[in-house]
């Protein structure tokens, strides 16, 4: 609009600048020759419609739509957004650690290759970070206590911090004696160099992209050995995924009601970027509002309200698929079971009947087996009794033997 008022003002009549329009008219009509005479406006109106080009260019992106995605261990939050992406295992799962260590974002690109930029946190932000991990394993009496026995149990505070620093200085430097918040400080390993680096990762491989991010945002590797995820600050993923091609970044977030303090405050500080939160919980737990409320905890939940997020929450269901069949029989009955599942009674009728002679079977034979232990366990004792009453009888006969010599 402002090129074309600038160059209908150029020709206006009486117009100062008619030679300016001539000069322009020229140069469009002589735009089909082998080279333009002279340029089709001066330098000033080239920056301004350079500039409107560029505002016109960031209208035309698609608006950034940012959705966080929190749970409890075990929820199956990665596995959904696997299944979401049409992907296996891009995002690592295992319900049995403590929860993400790490945003993971996952934004669309448009290159058929898997991308990855792994953000470490700087060592200014790593330092206080290790201080409340160390104080988390300071006992009453103000001395660290470090379990020197098997693995942590990562469900305490405690327990949680020392896997972390095991995972980033190994376990032998943390359950060696004397350890002390200025050692750690001065500790410097193939990890520690990590700090305030940022590493780019690209590989047209699934499975090969998988392994190289594991090694950095997955935290169930050898235990015994030095690793990076608790170093890692985000983890920033991108692919030709369909479903996030119109804007929408879909963000992994460590667990906001996590045993390890420091780990559950970078999921509420990511809060304040977000858009939307999806709160993802099994379906056996997410049953009514009250429930819904403990999932999300009160200090995640007053974090949602001062950010203006509570309209902006979604419960998404998990494990749909995981009934008691038992629960369900009893709850619809046999008829509504076979027509739901369209399935003749006939049929229903047979199977109900071999599954009751399978459990008739199964009992007489762990009411046998437990006959039979019993069994055994008392000719193990009398076997026992008789091995004693055959050594004592071996030593009277020596007894014997050495009196009559």
């Amino acid at each position: 609009g402002a090129a074309a008022a600038a160059v209908g003002a150029a020709g206006a009549p009486g117009s100062s600048n008619t030679t300016n329009a001539a000069v322009a008219g020229g140069a469009v009509a002589g735009a089909t020759g082998p080279e333009l005479p002279s340029p089709l406006a001066g330098p000033e109106m080239s920056r301004l419609w350079r500039a409107e080009l560029g505002e016109l260019r960031g209208r035309c992106q698609l608006p950034r739509t940012t959705i966080g995605v929190v749970g409890n261990t075990g929820a199956g939050k990665s596995s959904l957004l696997n299944a979401l992406l049409g992907e296996e295992d891009i995002l690592p799962t295992n319900g049995m650690r403590a929860s993400t260590g790490c945003p993971i974002e996952v934004s669309y690109n448009p290159s058929p290759a898997y991308q990855a930029a792994v953000e470490f946190l700087s060592k200014e932000e790593w330092l206080p970070y290790l201080e409340r991990l160390v104080e988390d394993l300071r006992g009453e009496d103000g001395t660290l206590r470090v379990s020197t026995a098997g693995e942590c149990n990562t469900r305490s505070e405690a327990g949680a911090a020392q896997a972390m620093l095991e995972a980033v200085y190994g376990r032998e430097a943390i359950r060696r004696p004397g350890l002390t918040l200025e050692r750690l400080r001065a500790a410097r390993s193939a990890v520690t160099a990590l700090l305030g680096s940022t590493l780019q990762i690209r590989q047209h491989d699934r499975r090969a992209f998988r392994r190289e991010i594991g090694r950095y945002v997955d935290s169930h590797n050898q235990a015994d050995s030095a690793q990076a995820w608790p170093l890692v600050k985000v983890c920033r993923i991108q692919h030709n995924w369909k479903l996030l091609s119109a804007g929408a970044v879909l963000v992994d977030l460590p667990g906001v009601r996590d045993a390890n303090e420091a780990r559950g405050a970078v999921a509420e500080a990511y809060m304040r970027k977000l858009n939307a939160v999806w709160v993802v919980a099994a379906i056996t737990r997410a049953v009514d509002d009250k429930t819904a409320k403990d999932l999300l905890g009160s200090s995640f939940r007053r974090r949602l309200m001062m950010d203006g997020q509570l309209d902006n929450i979604t419960f998404v269901c998990t494990k749909t698929d995981d009934i008691d069949w038992t629960e369900t029989l009893r709850d619809l009955g046999a008829e509504e079971v076979c027509a739901r599942s369209h399935t003749d009674p006939r049929v229903f009728a047979a199977l109900e009947a071999r599954l009751e002679s399978l459990r008739q079977e199964e009992k007489a034979a762990k009411k046998a087996k437990a006959a039979t232990t019993r069994k055994v366990g008392s000719t193990q004792r009398c076997c026992e009794k008789a091995l004693r009453e055959a050594r004592l009888l071996e030593r009277c006969v020596r007894d014997s033997c050495r009196t009559a010599e």
